[in-house]
């Protein structure tokens, strides 16, 4: 018994640890912000003067319309993958995961290469005199934000749909109810909460989007997110993006309310139903629909891919575009870049370096809070706090700094996905296996590694992915914190993008997607950590 409580009493101290690391480079930053800047001058002046005004509107309406077109992509998806059995349903559920392992950056990057003006499509179109241009529009931001976003509808309410009751829809068939009155009736209101719960997520991420609003959006459509960091970078005006700050997070924190409470119900419904027999797909016209889906993700998936890695081995000179390279060489042969200033491998190991620093950070802190019993908290608050707040308290608290606020910012950022990964073994790990080895005289530390450890070591590995993933393709609070010198390869892509070397945007973005790639692989073989 003194041994199971001297564990648990070490368990705990590692937790405070954790708990005390929150609080100081967490906590302490975001209550600086709110110091700075709670200042009813500052809010009034937001919120009765034209221009903050329509930067306020801009963000929930393109967040409402972002949304409800993931919804309408995504909900279809739902469907076919928990009702049809069919090649290729393996890829379409390893996708799902896309949103937390792809970088943003990635997406921006995709859409130029595949529709800019010089574009893949664009270039097919000029040989039939057709053009398409809504790249740098509202549209674009919507359309981006919905290729970034529906694999995570299909990812929740696809889960929630394999798992709903055969015998209820069974019941209902033999009472004679038809299939619209079924769905409308019995599947639709079983489904809302994960429908819900998936809308909330995808509003909160379109909400703090940076990157695809940051490149396509210019001065015309910003959203708070952008206009934070405009005031930080170009105005210096730190008193009103703080107040911009603290009013971007009580938005945030009312829907991580809503978005808490609706996926407690989704849980629920997870927990008390089972899988149902999938039907085979054929090939029939009444399921030619899946198949145009089916070409659907395609095109939004796989083609963009394809671009980038075409406009990789593309270069202009001057009177043609030639298969080439260049910006290859570019890269790995150290030749100094002016876009960037500095070489361009540089910003490789940057990003290698930050992210391995990301992981040994957020797992050091991650895995003693994942022992706590409640970990609501370490999942919900960092999540209401966007990349660019974040950067702006740490910015504010540490304003003498170098790399590793880039670390710090990337770990905090990663701190819920890690403590969300190992909880979730941990959880299903029993008690008395412990106990039983503690009373046979094992150590405190033999115990651990050789029973602990094996239980939640693919969640240690998902999280040590996640959290290297995130870190890579992290945009937001590292283009706050950079400072011009500590570039990675996001910043790398982004500067490119805005000087028109898209060659060389896309040879960084091959490179970038290599990489996430590889994470990508790592987590979905891991099948038994479910995010």
């Amino acid at each position: 018994m003194d041994k199971e409580l001297g564990r648990v009493n070490d368990r705990m101290k590692k937790s405070y640890i954790s708990l005390l690391f929150l609080f100081v480079f967490f906590y302490l930053p975001i209550i600086s912000i709110l110091k700075t800047g709670l200042s009813p001058h500052n809010f009034s002046y937001i919120l009765t003067d034209y221009y903050y005004q329509k930067i306020i509107y801009f963000t929930f309406k393109q967040a409402f319309l972002s949304t409800t077109v993931t919804l309408l992509v995504g909900l279809p998806g739902a469907y076919i993958i928990s009702n049809y059995d069919f090649f290729g349903r393996k890829f379409l559920k390893s996708i799902t995961m896309i949103p937390f392992v792809l970088p943003s950056i990635l997406v921006v990057l995709s859409f130029v290469v595949l529709f800019g003006n010089n574009g893949v499509i664009n270039s097919f179109l000029s040989h039939v005199n057709l053009r398409i241009s809504f790249l740098y529009t509202w549209k674009a931001i919507i359309l981006a934000h919905a290729f970034y976003n529906f694999p995570l509808v299909i990812r929740i309410v696809g889960a929630s749909w394999e798992r709903l009751s055969v015998h209820i829809e069974e019941t209902a068939r033999t009472l004679g109810a038809k299939r619209f009155f079924l769905f409308r009736k019995v599947t639709f209101p079983l489904l809302l909460p994960s429908i819900l719960t998936s809308a909330i997520l995808t509003f909160i991420f379109c909400f703090t989007s940076f990157a695809i609003v940051l490149a396509f959006g210019g001065v015309r459509y910003t959203t708070m997110e952008v206009e934070i960091y405009y005031l930080l970078q170009r105005s210096g005006n730190f008193n009103l993006g703080c107040s911009l700050a603290i009013l971007q997070i009580m938005f945030l924190i009312s829907l991580m309310f809503l978005y808490n409470k609706f996926s407690r119900l989704y849980l629920k419904e997870e927990k008390i139903t089972k899988f149902k027999q999938k039907k085979k797909l054929r090939f029939s016209l009444d399921n030619i629909p899946i198949y145009l889906y089916f070409l659907l993700v395609f095109f939004m998936m796989i083609l963009p891919m394809i671009a980038v890695g075409y406009y990789s081995l593309t270069k202009f000179t001057g009177y043609e575009t030639v298969l080439s390279s260049y910006w290859y060489k570019m890269i790995f042969g150290r030749v100094y870049s002016p876009i960037i200033g500095s070489v361009a491998l540089v910003s490789v190991k940057n990003s290698l370096f930050f992210g391995f620093c990301t992981v040994l950070l957020s797992l050091s802190m991650g895995i003693p809070a994942a022992y706590l019993r409640k970990v609501e908290i370490f999942l919900l608050v960092p999540l209401i706090v966007s990349g660019v707040t974040l950067g702006l308290g740490i910015l504010k608290l540490f304003p003498f700094g170098g790399w590793w606020r880039i670390v710090l910012a990337h770990s905090l950022i990663a701190y819920p996905f890690v403590v969300r990964c190992v909880y979730i073994p941990l959880k299903k790990l029993d008690p008395s296996l412990l106990e039983s080895a503690l009373s046979l005289g094992a150590s405190r530390i033999y115990a651990f590694f050789k029973i602990e450890l094996p239980m939640i070591f693919s969640g240690i590995i998902v999280a040590s992915s996640f959290a290297f993933a995130i870190s890579v393709g992290e945009l937001a609070a590292t283009y706050l914190l950079y400072d011009g010198k500590y570039i990675t390869m996001p910043i790398f892509i982004y500067r490119f993008i805005s000087a028109r070397r898209f060659g060389g945007a896309a040879a960084m973005g091959v490179l970038l997607m290599a990489i996430t790639g590889i994470v990508f692989i790592i987590i979905d073989r891991m099948k038994e950590v479910e995010i």
